[in-house]
């Protein structure tokens, strides 16, 4: 019984031996080829830890100045006087891919720092008001309005022209804008200016419009108000 004993003893000492030695002197596991369809283009894993090596977007963004960007505007009577004067923008920004390539931007326009420039005092005062409420650009329900670019086109027969089109925003009615501009880039930033004009009426600014009023007589304002844009942005 001792000598049975003692050959069991023996064969579980051997066998534990051998599974200290595959242990001990095994080789690492083995990596398979590693399927590099199953990662981004660019990217590499070895052994879970994973490398990026995408390039970075060469876009820049542009911080429009509130401080010298503007609108300028002028409104005409059909028979008598015009008005002319200028609202500032409040916010925008300007991405800019390669080669100066413009390729979006939007600008926010602050209608409560509309100024009049031909009149002074009490006239100017007046005019403001009356622009300012309900029968034209109703700014306490309706205090902003906005241009977004949607394309910008280089005119290569002439240096810094462009054809912008975008769309723009007056009292929550939007239409389509298309118009000539300059464009000048240096290495801090660019400035833009654009003149167009636009039919008042297609924005709901409708108030002395001969269009949709009879018997107004020399009182008949212009449906048509001419614009000038003058944009600064630095990186």
């Amino acid at each position: 019984m001792y000598i049975g004993m003692k050959k069991e003893l023996s064969v579980v000492f051997l066998g534990f031996a051998a599974i200290l030695f595959v242990a001990g002197c095994g080789s690492a596991p083995i990596v398979e080829d590693l399927d590099e369809s199953l990662y981004p283009e660019g990217d590499s894993q070895v052994l879970g830890e994973q490398i990026d090596s995408k390039e970075d977007v060469s876009e820049v963004s542009y911080a429009v100045s509130t401080e010298t960007s503007r609108l300028e505007w002028t409104g005409t009577k059909v028979v008598g006087t015009a008005h002319n004067g200028l609202v500032r923008a409040s916010s925008g920004t300007i991405l800019v891919g390669e080669d100066n390539t413009i390729v979006s931007g939007e600008v926010t326009i602050d209608m409560s720092t509309m100024e009049c420039i031909d009149l002074e005092g009490d006239g100017a005062e007046s005019l403001i008001g009356h622009l300012s409420g309900p029968d034209f650009f109703d700014i306490e329900k309706f205090p902003t309005s906005k241009f977004a670019l949607t394309s910008v086109e280089k005119n290569e027969s002439e240096d810094n022209a462009y054809t912008i089109t975008g769309n723009l925003t007056i009292k929550d009615v939007t239409k389509e804008l298309v118009t000539p501009a300059i464009i000048t880039f240096s290495e801090t930033g660019l400035v833009g200016d654009a003149t167009f004009s636009i039919d008042r009426t297609e924005w709901n600014l409708v108030y002395g419009s001969g269009k949709f009023f009879k018997g107004l007589g020399d009182n008949v304002i212009d449906d048509s108000i001419a614009f000038t844009l003058h944009l600064e942005a630095t990186k």
